[in-house]
């Protein structure tokens, strides 16, 4: 499993690598399609264990020189020693994934018994939004579908509350609320991708900057509303697992662009939409679906690929050759993927062609310990011997 885990962080770096090199050089000023671009990453990034071990596309690997790697007898005392580095990381994985979920799961469970317990109410000028007011909150924020205000809300001039009013129907709009928890979950389950974090801050900072967009529209005035946002930035930090309108994390970039900027996202064409979209769509599905070539093993490349496990020899020895006293080696040729799961078995020399078939099947329940993390291609020698 740390095999899978690490190749498809590989993966996603390379597809967070390739997509951003692709938006710097079409020098993307669009926030609508970025946030659409990066939306799609995140979610193919969080699939991408499965879509890489369920829909591969195998491509064809170079001969293979014929040698005999080794016999399954002696490679069956390394299992006891397969334990080690792997399991200890496994280990740490487990435990620092399992802090983060609770953290996350928690801060879903404090920011949805806050939202029920807040006080509702009605704004003929809010149409249908659901805002309530709680005591817990103390500066505006959005959860799922609900806006949260302060009790300091009435306080406030009318310019301010309908600022910010539009500034979190936006993001109840544009489903950031949901977003922001599915970036919070990947970077959860991959915290050691540095790209994971990176995701999640830059998908949240759009959202905030296109929704200040709608804030402005309604305001009028960009000066007037960074004051709002620096004089709402002076309380607390926001729930966990909600949208904060002043979160001091996004408060820079938010404020450059409202004093040094016309507030213009540049959108594209609808044409030039499709061309990226396109464009990222195919950059996806390279990364993620594409197998490397197997790699060839040399002698010296052959130690870090060992057996671990497999079905007895004597589940494929049928009564028949037993019977028979058939004997004999079948040499099978591999390939090995980077979970250590063999995915094809070939046999290239067998001193016995009725041990053939039943050398195959039993090196299909082979599972190795491949320790370079990418498919190979191995020699392993299959004895079939009355004892």
């Amino acid at each position: 499993m740390p095999a899978v885990l690490l190749e498809a962080t590989l993966r996603s770096i390379a597809l967070f690598a390739a997509v951003w090199l692709l938006l710097k050089l079409t020098r993307l000023r669009d926030l609508r399609v970025e946030k659409a671009i990066w939306t799609v990453v995140l979610l193919i990034s969080l699939a991408m264990p499965v879509l890489m071990r369920d829909f591969v596309v195998q491509l064809p690997a170079p001969a293979f020189p014929l040698r005999i790697a080794g016999r399954i007898e002696a490679l069956a005392v390394v299992q006891s020693r397969q334990f080690g580095i792997e399991a200890a990381v496994w280990d740490l994985y487990l435990l620092v994934t399992t802090l983060l979920l609770t953290r996350f799961v928690a801060g879903l469970w404090v920011a949805a018994r806050l939202r029920r317990t807040a006080r509702r109410i009605q704004l003929s000028w809010a149409g249908s939004l659901d805002v309530r007011v709680s005591d817990q909150v103390r500066a505006p924020a959005s959860f799922g579908s609900t806006i949260l205000l302060p009790k300091e809300w009435e306080s406030w001039d009318i310019r301010k509350a309908r600022a910010v009013i539009a500034h979190e129907s936006a993001h109840i709009l544009q489903h950031d609320c949901y977003r922001l928890w599915i970036a919070s979950l990947y970077a959860a389950l991959f915290w050691f991708n540095p790209c994971a974090l990176w995701l999640r801050r830059r998908l949240t900072v759009i959202a905030e900057l296109l929704s200040d967009e709608a804030a402005v529209a309604v305001m009028g005035d960009q000066i007037s509303y960074a004051e709002v946002l620096v004089k709402l930035a002076t309380g607390a930090q926001p729930p966990r697992a909600t949208l904060g309108m002043a979160a001091p994390s996004t408060l820079t970039p938010r404020l450059k662009r409202l004093l040094e900027s016309d507030m213009s996202s540049m959108n594209l064409s609808r044409r030039g939409r499709l061309i990226l979209m396109a464009a990222v769509a195919a950059t996806a599905a390279g990364t993620a679906l594409a197998d490397i070539a197997p790699l060839v093993l040399t002698d010296a490349q052959d130690s870090a690929v060992k057996w671990v496990s497999g079905e007895a020899l004597t589940d494929f020895y049928t009564p028949a050759l037993r019977k028979s006293h058939v004997e004999g080696l079948v040499t099978c040729r591999l390939t090995v993927d980077a979970a250590g799961r063999v995915t094809r078995a070939v046999a290239v020399r067998s001193t016995n062609s009725r041990l053939t078939q039943p050398a195959i099947a039993a090196a299909k329940t082979f599972h190795f310990d491949n320790t370079l993390s990418r498919p190979v291609i191995k020699l392993m020698a299959v004895r079939f011997e009355l004892k």
